[in-house]
């Protein structure tokens, strides 16, 4: 299409430029260089786009790598800092729980025994006694086993044997958190030594080995800290074995609302280290003395501390 500020009398040149100018088409070299220019502008950028996408993906696989690195690192430091003794300490437990559920071999306090002993790493254990009649059944009975208020209460004792300071002290059990760790810091349960085994051993180690992506090292690494490996060397380590075993209700009388009835019950502390029973005792317990005003709610509690309270009496000082 034409514009009529061309005439006839202007040069070819000159009529060209004034019609691209004003229709706005550049001439063919000029579309030409502009078309490359772009080609060009096109190419860096999917070359900058595709640089970007490869830097990623590196990054990504080296905090992958790195990540997948650090936790196993952290798991085999772990695992190497236990000895085959430690890995063997439940069997050994197991071991002597089975037994101090057998016939019972009558009432004992080494000559060298004082109460001092409590102070000592512990394991700790109570259930039915009939629960630990194999190491199976004994592993199985020690999981369901708690720190109860005759823990609290032997290794944190109360001032009295009154019904109210003895209701004090064995409610801190009934909490169970902080509390009752701080009055039995030197003791563990014995299911503690078992809980972290299965990620101290090389097949933990080889999953984290095997991962293919950060979404499973974050599940294994979650696991791990939940893991209670702290607890399990304390566990492993411990010198005594503070079993109470509580013999199958023979009486005629009530069973309060909260599970206690009379009974007899047998503590035992064992010295791991030297394979040696220390104390060996059989206590018959009865809520019956207990005022009608707690029996109900808290038998179990006053008759644990109370017991407590009697075998620490029985120990030198």
């Amino acid at each position: 299409m034409g514009t009529f500020l061309v005439t006839a009398k202007m040069s070819p040149e000159l009529a060209a430029r004034i019609e691209a100018s004003v229709t706005g088409r550049a001439s063919t070299p000029m579309r030409r260089r502009l078309a490359s220019m772009a080609r060009a502008a096109v190419a860096l950028v999917l070359v900058w786009a595709i640089t970007s996408v490869v830097a990623s993906e590196r990054r990504t696989k080296r905090d992958f790598e790195n990540a997948r690195n650090a936790l196993l690192n952290t798991v085999r430091a772990e695992a190497a800092s236990i000895t085959d003794e430690d890995r063997q300490a439940p069997v050994r437990m197991e071991t002597w729980l089975v037994r101090l559920a057998g016939p019972y071999e009558g009432d004992f306090v080494a000559t060298n025994v004082t109460r001092s002993i409590l102070e000592r790493p512990a394991v700790y254990v109570r259930g039915v006694r009939e629960a630990f009649g194999s190491g199976e059944r004994a592993a199985a009975a020690a999981h369901e086993s708690v720190k109860d208020s005759f823990l609290v209460c032997l290794l944190d004792p109360p001032s009295a044997r009154t019904e109210k300071e003895l209701l004090a002290k064995g409610r801190i059990a009934l909490g169970g958190g902080a509390r009752v760790e701080e009055a039995t810091p030197n003791a563990r349960r014995t299911d503690d030594a078992r809980a972290a085994l299965p990620f101290l051993e090389p097949a933990f180690a080889q999953s984290i080995e095997t991962a293919v992506d950060a979404p499973q090292v974050a599940t294994l690494r979650t696991r791990f800290e939940k893991a209670p490996v702290a607890q399990a060397k304390q566990a492993m380590r411990a010198e005594l074995l503070i079993a109470v075993l509580d013999e199958a209700d023979s009486s005629t009388g009530p069973t309060e609302i909260d599970g206690e009835r009379a009974h007899d019950v047998r503590i035992t502390i064992t010295d791991l280290r030297t394979s040696q029973v220390l104390v060996r005792m059989k206590r018959h317990v009865d809520p019956a003395w207990i005022s009608a005003e707690h029996r109900t709610q808290y038998s179990a509690v006053l008759d644990s501390c109370a017991l407590a309270f009697d075998v620490r009496e029985a120990l030198r000082k």
